[in-house]
C-alpha cells in the first residue's frame, strides 16, 4: 500500500512507524490508524502495476481529503505542509467559509488595513472608479489602463465550471502548478489538480498564467523552484499568456504566523534577492516573471521597487477598495478573498488586471550578437498579452525596411540570416495585438546597434561618492552584454575590479580619502557561449574620493547682528570650513568646527544679505582633505528679533497700558492697533518698550495690536516683523475699593473711592450664609462715595460696590470685591 508517495508498499507496522515519527498519540493516533487503514483500503482497490496508476490514485485522495475533516496533523501528513491549506482550513481541520481578511496567515491580507470592502454604492464616479461585479463594491483602480477580471485557484476550488467562469466576465486566471512544504524539510510538491484546472481554463478560451507558492529561504532554492515550475508546465508553457508567479507568504499552521519564511527572518536585502533569483531564471528561459505579495510583505519584508527595475512584475494582494500601496508599479491587484463567482463554489480570490497603454506596450531591445558566421540573433524584453511581434532593420538607422513578423507574447529573440556577423546595422521592434476586432500597433521600440565587434566604452567621469567611494561612469557600447572594470595599482598593473551590465560601477575598495586612482573599462559581448572583450580608452580616467558636499538645513538670524548657519552631518567628516562672501565677491573661511552648527557674529550688518557656503573635511595622514562646497551656498540676513508680549493691561476707563521685552539692537517700536475695518493702523513710535494707549479708547472694548522693533542703519530705518497673534487689551471701569463702618445700633456707614470714568455706582449686599448678592443703593452720581444702610443687629454682612459708565446706551460695570465684611451694632 502506497500512502507516502514514494512507490512503496508499506505493512500496518510501518503505518505505526509513521505515527511515531509524527509524534501521533491519544486521540490523534486514533484518527491517525483511521486514516491509514482507509488509505489502505482506497489503495487496495486500485491494481498497483505501475508507478504513474499509483500516482494517479493518490492524487485522488488527496482531491478527496481536502473536503473531509481531519485533524491538522492529519492534512499535513496528506498535503505534505502546504502553506495554503491554512486558508480553507481551520486547526482542527474544518472548512473555513468565511475567510477573515486579519485572521493570521490569510492567503493575501494586509494586517494593517481592513479586509472588507466598503459598502456597495452606484459606480457614477468617471475616470479611475470601477465597481467590482464579484463584491459589489466600488474600487478605485489605475487610471490610464484597461481593467480585466481575473481569479487565481489551486487544489482548493477541485471543482470548476470554467464555462460558467467565463460567461460570468472572468478574462484571466493563475492556476498554482505547485508549492513547497512550510516545515524544515521544505520539500516540493505539485499541485494535484494543476493538469485539471489548466486544461479546464484553455479550453474555455480564458487567459492563463501559473504560480507556486514559495517558502523559499536561500537563492538556491529560488532557482529550484523556478525551475520546478518550468519542470512541471513544460507541456503547457507556450499556451501562457499571463506571467509565472512566485507566490511570497508566510504559511499559519494551527492559525499563528510560521513556517521556514517566517522563521527565517530574512532581511529585505536578501527576500528581494531571493524573489530576483526565481525571476532571474524565468526570464533565461524565455518567460515573463512576477512576484505575489500582500502590501505589507512588499513595503516592510522586500525592495520591490529593485525587483520592477530589473523587469519582473508585481501582484499586489490589498484588501481594501482603494489600495495606499506605491512603493512600485504593480499590473495585478488581488483586492478580495470574499469574491463571488459563477463557476466556483464558496469564495474566490478576484483580480484586476491592469493593460497598459500604447506606450507601455512598447517593446526593449536587450542585445543583439552574433550568431556564427552569417547571422545576428535579436532578443528584447517580452511584454504579455500581446499577439507577436514586428522587426524591421535599417543600415544607416534612418531608413528602415520590414524584416520579419513572429507570433506569441511570450517569444523573446529573433535570428536575421540575412546579415553577417561582420557588418554593422540597425534592429528595431513594436508588438501588434487585436483590439475591438481591430489590429493594432504600440511604438517600436529604440533602435539597438550591432556594431559587428565590440567597441570601446567612453568613459565620462569619475567621481566622488564619498570619502571612501568613487563613481565611475561611461557611455553604453552597442551590442554589449557587460563591462570589465579595472583599477591601476602601486605598482602600476591594471587590476580588474568588477563585471557589470551597467553603464557604472561605484569602487568602495580600500578606497583611501584624497588619494588619486586611474580606472580603465572594457565592453564584452557573449557570442555562442564564449566571452569576447573590447578594448579599453587607453588614457583612462582618473578619480579621488573626497568627504561629500555638505546639504545646509538653514541659515537663520539670531539677532540684529547674528546668523545661525546649521547643515547635515557628512559621512567620514572630522569637521567642516564655514566660508562667507565679502563685498568683493571673495569666499573667506570664517571657521573650523566639529559641529554642524555655526553662528556667525563676525561684523554682521543688520538687514544686509550674506552669502555662505561649508566644505567637510577629513584628516588622512595628519593632512585635512576637503571635499566640495554646495556652488549655490545659503543666504542669510541678520534682523531685528520679533518683540515679545509681556501684557495689556486696563489703566483706567479709557487706557491700556502695552508692554513688552526689549529687542536687543533695537532703536526703538512702533506701535500699530487695529482698526473696526481690519487695519492696523500706527498709534506710536517711541523708545521706551511700553505704551499707554489713550487715544480714543472706549470702556469695555476689545482692542488689538501689535509691535514692530526697528533700527537706523546708514540712514534707513530696518523694521522687524511683529508677532502676529498679536495680544488683545481692554479698558475697564478700576473695582471701588469699600470701607465699612457700623457706629450705632442697626447702622452701616457704606464708603468707597473714586472711580475715574464712573457715572454712578451700585451698592450691593448679602448675609454670610447667602450664595448672592442683593442691590441695595444705586448711586446716579460719579461724585457721591457714600451710603448708609440699615442692618440687623449684632448680624454679619458682605457689601461690594460696583462702578458703572453707559457706552453707547449700555451700562459697562466695573468689578468688585467679594469680601469685605461687618458685624453690624
Amino acid at each position: 500500500m502506497n500512502i507516502f508517495g514514494d512507490g512503496q508498499c508499506v505493512s500496518l507496522a510501518d503505518c505505526v512507524n509513521f505515527m511515531e515519527r509524527n509524534r501521533f498519540t491519544g486521540k490523534k493516533a486514533r484518527n491517525a490508524v483511521s486514516l491509514l487503514l482507509s488509505a489502505a483500503m482506497l489503495f487496495a482497490a486500485v491494481p498497483v502495476q505501475a508507478a504513474g496508476a499509483v500516482t494517479e490514485a493518490r492524487v485522488e485522495t488527496e482531491v478527496e481529503a481536502v473536503s473531509r475533516k481531519y485533524t491538522s496533523a492529519q492534512l499535513r501528513a496528506i498535503d505534505g505542509e502546504d502553506g495554503e491549506y491554512w486558508k480553507y482550513y481551520d486547526a482542527e481541520g474544518n472548512r473555513i467559509e468565511e475567510i477573515e481578511g486579519e485572521k493570521p496567515g490569510t492567503y493575501s491580507a494586509d494586517p494593517t488595513d481592513p479586509t472588507d470592502p466598503a459598502e456597495p454604492t452606484e459606480p457614477d464616479v468617471p475616470g479611475n472608479s470601477l465597481q467590482s461585479p464579484y463584491t459589489d463594491a466600488v474600487y478605485t483602480v489605475l487610471p490610464g489602463y484597461e481593467v480585466s477580471h481575473g481569479v487565481d485557484v489551486s487544489k482548493y476550488q477541485p471543482e470548476i465550471d470554467w464555462d460558467k467562469m467565463k460567461a460570468d466576465g472572468i478574462e484571466s486566471v493563475i492556476i498554482r502548478c505547485a508549492y513547497r512544504g512550510y516545515g524544515s524539510g521544505g520539500s516540493l510538491s505539485e499541485d494535484p489538480i494543476f493538469d485539471t484546472h489548466i486544461a479546464g481554463a484553455l479550453a474555455a478560451g480564458l487567459k492563463v498564467g501559473i504560480y507556486i507558492y514559495s517558502q523559499a529561504i536561500t537563492s538556491e532554492e529560488a532557482v529550484e523552484e523556478a525551475n520546478y515550475c518550468l519542470s512541471v508546465c513544460e507541456q503547457y508553457l507556450d499556451q501562457l499568456d499571463l506571467p509565472i508567479v512566485m507566490d511570497v507568504e508566510y504559511a499559519s499552521p494551527d492559525g499563528k504566523l510560521g513556517g521556514r519564511l517566517y522563521d527565517a527572518k530574512l532581511s529585505r536585502e536578501k527576500q528581494t534577492e531571493i524573489c530576483q533569483d526565481f525571476a532571474d531564471t524565468i526570464f533565461d528561459a524565455g518567460y515573463q516573471a512576477m512576484i505575489y505579495a500582500n502590501k505589507s510583505m512588499l513595503t516592510s519584508e522586500m525592495n520591490p521597487t529593485n525587483l520592477t527595475d530589473a523587469d519582473s512584475q508585481i501582484w499586489l494582494a490589498h484588501y481594501t477598495t482603494e489600495t495606499n500601496y506605491e512603493a512600485s508599479p504593480y499590473i495585478m491587484w488581488q483586492y478580495s478573498s470574499k469574491g463571488s463567482v459563477d463557476g466556483i463554489e464558496g469564495n474566490a480570490d478576484v483580480n484586476f488586471l491592469f493593460t497598459r497603454d500604447l506606450a507601455a506596450l512598447t517593446p526593449e531591445c536587450k542585445k543583439v550578437s552574433a550568431s556564427g558566421k552569417e547571422a545576428v540573433c535579436l532578443t528584447w524584453k517580452n511584454i504579455f498579452g500581446v499577439e507577436g511581434y514586428e522587426i524591421e532593420k535599417s543600415t544607416d538607422g534612418n531608413s528602415w525596411s520590414a524584416l520579419a513578423k513572429v507570433e506569441g507574447s511570450a517569444t523573446i529573440s529573433y535570428t536575421d540570416t540575412t546579415a553577417r556577423a561582420e557588418e554593422p546595422c540597425y534592429y528595431r521592434v513594436r508588438t501588434y495585438f487585436t483590439r475591438d476586432g481591430k489590429m493594432e500597433y504600440s511604438g517600436f521600440s529604440d533602435s539597438i546597434f550591432y556594431s559587428g565587434k565590440v567597441g570601446t566604452p567612453v568613459l565620462e567621469s569619475a567621481e566622488s561618492a564619498g570619502y571612501d567611494k568613487i563613481k565611475v561612469t561611461w557611455k553604453p557600447v552597442g551590442g554589449a552584454d557587460g563591462y570589465r572594470i579595472y583599477r591601476q595599482n602601486d605598482e602600476g598593473k591594471w587590476v580588474r575590479l568588477a563585471e557589470t551590465a551597467k553603464t557604472s560601477y561605484l569602487d568602495a575598495k580600500d578606497i583611501v580619502t584624497g588619494k588619486k586612482y586611474w580606472y580603465r573599462v572594457k565592453a564584452y559581448r557573449i557570442e555562442d557561449g564564449k566571452t569576447v572583450v573590447g578594448e579599453a580608452d587607453k588614457a583612462g580616467i582618473k578619480g579621488k574620493a573626497v568627504p561629500a558636499t555638505p546639504v545646509w538645513k538653514s541659515a537663520q538670524s539670531l539677532s540684529y547682528n547674528q546668523i545661525k548657519l546649521s547643515w547635515e552631518p557628512v559621512e567620514g567628516a572630522d569637521g567642516y570650513r564655514v566660508y562667507r562672501q565679502n563685498d568683493e565677491g571673495k569666499w573667506v573661511r570664517l571657521a573650523e568646527t566639529a559641529k554642524t552648527a555655526y553662528v556667525d557674529a563676525n561684523d554682521v550688518a543688520c538687514g544686509k544679505e550674506y552669502w555662505y557656503r561649508v566644505k567637510a573635511y577629513r584628516t588622512v595622514d595628519g593632512t585635512p582633505v576637503t571635499g566640495e562646497a554646495d556652488k549655490a551656498g545659503i543666504k542669510g540676513t541678520a534682523v531685528l528679533s520679533t518683540p515679545v508680549w509681556k501684557s495689556a493691561q486696563s489703566l483706567s476707563y479709557n487706557q491700556i497700558k502695552l508692554s513688552w521685552e526689549p529687542v536687543e539692537g533695537a532703536d526703538g517700536y512702533r506701535v500699530y492697533r487695529q482698526n473696526d475695518e481690519g487695519k492696523w493702523v500706527r498709534l506710536k513710535t517711541l523708545s521706551a518698550a511700553s505704551y499707554t494707549d489713550a487715544g480714543d479708547v472706549v470702556t469695555g472694548k476689545e482692542y488689538w495690536y501689535r509691535v514692530k522693533a526697528y533700527r537706523v542703519v546708514d540712514g534707513k530705518t530696518l523694521v522687524s516683523e511683529a508677532n502676529k497673534a498679536g495680544v488683545k487689551g481692554k479698558a475697564v471701569l478700576a473695582t471701588p475699593s469699600v470701607k465699612l463702618k457700623s457706629t450705632k445700633k442697626g447702622t452701616v456707614s457704606i464708603s468707597w473711592g473714586k472711580v475715574s470714568g464712573a457715572e454712578g455706582y451700585r451698592v450691593y449686599r448679602k448675609e454670610k450664609s447667602a450664595k448672592d448678592w442683593t442691590r441695595i443703593k444705586n448711586i446716579s452720581s460719579g461724585n457721591v462715595v457714600s451710603c448708609t444702610n440699615s442692618a440687623k443687629s449684632k448680624k454679619t454682612y458682605y457689601y461690594t460696590v460696583r462702578a458703572l459708565r453707559k457706552v453707547d446706551g449700555k451700562v459697562v460695570l466695573s468689578g468688585y470685591r467679594k469680601d469685605i465684611s461687618i458685624k453690624v451694632k
